[in-house]
């Protein structure tokens, strides 16, 4: 891979250099020469603790699956009477092998890590932050409210890249005219799993306080109650410079070791793995419910099909899941829910 150690674009945090794949070459999957744009935080942000991570990779993978699901859902139609669909650009990350200089002067570190992305052609556009600010498009606004109502637990934000229309480049083999072909963006989660930029339940709640529904967002549309916690900027915030920390790992619940000294070991796991007091897997088949039925939402709002698909599409993991308290009665195990 060659790059370059003067950036050629500057945004308030990160810094963008042009790369290409070497003649006779191939680096994490880009084939011999193909454009790339390196991008690496600031010195003055890598200082202050900032860095790119697999999480932020997880995190676009994640935002491009839910496009896909938006452009099949929705189909938003344009003026033009075309469909216009979102695509996102997912990064790979690397490490630099050594040191690189400018001069005298040190660019990159060593075991430095750096997001890689194929480089985007046409007029750069910023459409909203994590923090709450938008240009007033109304497209983008609204994938951003509907990820939320699609997921119950995270909002897509920080959309930036190009809008395809009249006098820019068409997008891919499908040469489509009218797209939006998103780079870099941001993830506010409940659990607050998506790297630096994500800003967690706070930064949901600074956004639906500044979000205002447009004729693109669905009165059947959910949203949860917003509430300013800091200020909204145009460009990128993070959750150290905010004072965010990510939410601790729920409390053990010691009673339940008492279960697995009672029943067999194909039936009752302990997630602990060290036979002490703690939390223990069990099949969902041998819990009963003290109800005769089940709300179709969690407490939190979230549906249960919701829950589910994102599950299923890695958008939250296990552990956005709360654990489920059962107590043992009558041979049985019954949830106190």
């Amino acid at each position: 891979l060659n790059f370059a150690v003067v950036p050629f674009a500057s945004g308030a945090s990160r810094e963008a250099f042009h790369a290409t794949v070497q003649r006779g070459g191939c680096y994490k999957g880009y084939t011999e020469g193909t454009k790339l744009v390196l991008k690496t935080f600031k010195p003055e942000y890598y200082r202050q603790g900032l860095r790119v991570s697999a999480e932020d990779v997880d995190m676009q993978k994640a935002v491009r699956q839910l496009a896909q699901e938006f452009n099949e859902s929705e189909g938003i139609v344009g003026d033009s009477g075309q469909p216009v669909n979102i695509h996102v650009r997912v990064a790979s990350l690397d490490c630099f092998g050594r040191d690189f200089y400018d001069g005298k002067q040190r660019v990159f570190l060593q075991n430095e890590k750096f997001l890689l992305e194929q480089e985007i052609h046409g007029t750069f556009q910023k459409f909203n932050s994590n923090s709450g600010w938008t240009s007033g498009d109304a497209l983008m606004d609204a994938f951003s409210h509907w990820t939320w109502h699609k997921t119950r637990c995270l909002v897509v934000c920080d959309l930036q890249g190009v809008r395809g229309g009249p006098g820019e480049p068409s997008y891919g083999g499908t040469k489509e005219r009218y797209y939006y072909l998103i780079t870099d963006p941001a993830v506010n989660s409940r659990d607050k799993r998506y790297g630096v930029s994500d800003l967690g339940w706070k930064g949901i709640q600074n956004f639906f306080a500044k979000h205002r529904c447009n004729h693109l967002c669905q009165k059947r549309w959910d949203r949860p109650q917003g509430v300013s916690h800091f200020k909204v900027v145009r460009e990128s915030s993070y959750d150290s410079l905010l004072g965010i920390s990510k939410p601790s790992p729920s409390a053990r619940i010691s009673t339940l070791a008492t279960f697995a000294e009672e029943d067999s070991e194909d039936e009752y796991t302990d997630s602990d793995g060290n036979g002490e007091a703690g939390a223990i897997d069990m099949k969902p088949c041998n819990i009963f419910f003290t109800h005769n039925s089940i709300n179709k939402r969690f407490s939190c709002g979230r549906f249960i099909q919701d829950t589910y698909e994102a599950l299923l599409y890695g958008v939250i993991g296990v552990s956005a899941i709360p654990r489920m308290i059962v107590t043992f009665q009558d041979g049985k195990l019954w949830t106190y829910t």
